[in-house]
């Protein structure tokens, strides 16, 4: 009677820690799911911006301005929740670090080539400079 038992109470604990493991595994999965979904957005953000303030200083239109300003707001919120979502893994958390780091040069870089309202715009030497910047961050990036 014992061995029959036993083999009941060793296929449960079996079954119990499969059971656990599987669990753990999906919550991984879906935490990773959330890292990537984050990721895909700021780069969204930041590609919009870019595309807004590449409109605006071609067309002069306010359209285009607005689509870079939306961006430019959403993308500081996204990248914090990219930031919650990793810190607890050090290698990603030093990873995320920097990559706000170039998201913020980014953003200071297109935030410099709105028009000055006291010159009337930039010099565009200047504009030419922080375009190249730009493409440098985002290649970083």
């Amino acid at each position: 009677m014992a061995i029959p038992f036993c083999a009941l109470l060793a296929a449960a604990v079996a079954y119990y820690v499969h059971y656990r493991v599987d669990i753990q595994a999906e919550q991984s999965v879906a935490h990773v799911q959330d890292v990537r979904t984050d990721i895909q957005e700021a780069l969204i953000f930041l590609l919009d911006a870019e595309t807004g303030m590449r409109g605006y200083l071609l067309t002069g239109q306010d359209l285009f301005l607005r689509r870079y300003e939306k961006a430019a707001q959403a993308l500081p919120k996204d990248v914090a929740d990219l930031d919650r979502l990793v810190q607890d893994q050090p290698t990603q958390s030093a990873r995320m670090r920097r990559i706000t780091s170039l998201i913020q040069d980014r953003l200071r870089a297109l935030a410099a080539l709105l028009p000055s309202p006291t010159l009337g715009g930039t010099a565009a030497g200047r504009q030419d400079a922080d375009i190249l910047q730009g493409t440098g961050i985002m290649d970083a990036l």
